[in-house]
């Protein structure tokens, strides 16, 4: 009974948020811009946002190999588009923490290798974002006022300096072979998760890490561009770094698919930051979404059914023991 409250409670909020979203905005001149987009346009961005996921799979099957030479493109495609599936269903991002453990049962990988694999991949992803999103600070200056910028400096810097503490400390952990004072039992978990980081003991492995994690969210920033330009809105070149970060914020909000929390964040990133209209800016970040996760999910869904895999088997695994 809690759960189901909880999702309600969720969805509830997520709600609330969208109708806050279309609250301003006029629905007709909304669907007029949706009907005049370039959806020819809008079909290649979403190729390329799968493309971004494929790459993700690469990326994962490059940092699992430590713990096993040759993982399965298979399952670790399923295990990536079916998460995405059910943190698009479920509220919570719940999916990030359920496609490691369904790759440690069907690889036979440690589960805390697995987990640690998936922690290091979303700090890559935080900090890529947080340098793309400097690079736009540095290279154009939003209508914001100096305050505003200056703020938005500092959490960037922060950030960046967060996501390097942590990989020193991880860098220090697998370098170190010192044993560590811990109790008996948490030591066979502390070199599983060493399993997990040691692609940093080694450039080129973690010049691989690195070189797809760029190419992931260069992927991702075409994508966006393409969406705003399929709107006939002109923007710069670094304009799509910027609504990748504010679209990461929206995420932070766990409601299902980040309903309402994203499409705000997108809706705001264009108008406050380059002046969009705010119908235009509203039709965008409404097509923005639904393409970005659609598309990923439908694909997870084909991927469970190719595998035989059922929905509830998935969930099944948040409950396994190591």
């Amino acid at each position: 009974m809690r759960k189901f409250f909880s999702f309600g409670l969720f969805l509830a909020l997520g709600f609330l948020i969208f109708y806050l979203f279309l609250y301003q905005a006029d629905l007709h001149r909304v669907g007029r811009y949706l009907a005049e987009a370039d959806w020819m346009l809008l079909a290649a961005a979403v190729a390329v946002n799968l493309l971004s996921i494929v790459v993700r799979v690469w990326r994962w099957r490059v940092l699992l190999r430590p713990a096993k030479p040759d993982p399965s493109n298979i399952t670790l495609a399923v295990a990536t588009f079916g998460g995405y599936l059910i943190s698009t269903v479920l509220p919570g991002r719940l999916g990030e923490v359920i496609r490691p453990l369904y790759v440690a049962a069907r690889e036979d990988i440690s589960r805390v290798t697995c987990l640690s694999t998936a922690v290091v991949e979303r700090v890559l992803d935080v900090l890529a974002l947080l340098i793309l999103f400097g690079i736009y600070l540095f290279t154009f200056r939003p209508s914001t006022d100096e305050y505003s910028l200056e703020l938005l400096m500092r959490i960037m810097a922060g950030g960046i300096a967060a996501c390097l503490l942590v990989f020193g400390v991880l860098y220090w952990l697998v370098r170190t072979r010192r044993e560590l004072p811990l109790p008996r039992a948490l030591r066979p978990h502390v070199e599983n998760v060493r399993r997990g980081l040691e692609f940093l003991s080694g450039a080129r492995m973690a010049g691989s890490v690195l070189g797809l994690t760029l190419l992931i969210w260069l992927c991702v920033g075409l994508n966006t561009w393409m969406v705003v330009r399929a709107f006939g809105v002109s923007l710069p070149l670094t304009a799509p770094f910027m609504l990748m970060a504010v679209s990461a914020v929206g995420f932070l909000i766990p409601t299902p698919a980040g309903i309402g929390g994203v499409h705000k964040a997108f809706q705001v990133g264009l108008v406050v930051f380059h002046g969009v209209n705010y119908d235009l800016a509203t039709a965008i970040a409404l097509v923005g979404h639904a393409l970005g996760l659609g598309p990923i999910a439908l694909v997870g869904l084909a991927g469970f059914w190719w595998a035989g895999v059922p929905f509830k088997e998935m969930l099944r695994f948040a409950k396994m023991k190591d």
